[in-house]
């Protein structure tokens, strides 16, 4: 076995532990922006918006109407989780004098949570609004408590729309979010 020098020796582990050590701090610094964005935000910032959707009829009313009215929805909500966007389409309604958000499940009758129209204005046939917790409306019985809970609510699919009509007070067609 050859001899080595201890004092090569201890030079060279010195000269590896600065270049490995000089490699780790390479890796975990920054996120390749200027000011050192934090690792968290970067990936707290890649979540996408989610999008959910709902098929509204008189059938889904608890309990069912006849009626010839129905609907889509598309709600989606952001990234960040502050702001819920929704577009409701619908068609063979009159005297519509209300429609919200609701929590509850499939076959479930729950509280509002979001209102998203109140007569006396004309209903629109495409109604687009967007929510945030200023409109939000806790439901305490469907423990929806804060505006967290009413998004972890639609996104696990306990939230559904309805559009309420002065023919059918409770609600003429209703339909639940679902991913």
């Amino acid at each position: 076995m050859k001899n080595i020098n201890i004092t090569t020796w201890l030079r060279t582990m010195a000269a590896c532990a600065v270049i490995g050590l000089f490699a780790l701090l390479a890796a975990g610094c920054g996120s390749g922006r200027e000011g050192g964005m934090p690792a968290t935000e970067t990936i707290a910032s890649a979540v996408a918006p989610t999008t959910l959707n709902a098929v509204l009829s008189g059938a889904q009313e608890v309990p069912p109407v006849v009626s010839a009215g129905s609907g889509t929805a598309t709600v989606t909500i952001d990234a960040a989780r502050t702001t819920i966007t929704v577009t409701l389409n619908t068609t063979g309604l009159t005297g519509v004098t209300a429609s919200h958000i609701h929590a509850g499940a499939v076959g479930i009758n729950g509280g509002v949570i979001f209102p998203l129209f109140a007569a006396p204005a004309a209903f629109p046939a495409t109604l687009t609004k967007t929510l945030t917790s200023a409109d939000f409306t806790p439901d305490a019985a469907n423990a929806v408590n804060t505006f967290a809970d009413a998004v972890n609510a639609m996104l696990i699919g306990n939230t559904y729309i309805n559009v309420h009509t002065v023919a059918h007070l409770g609600g003429e067609i209703r339909g639940q979010l679902t991913p």
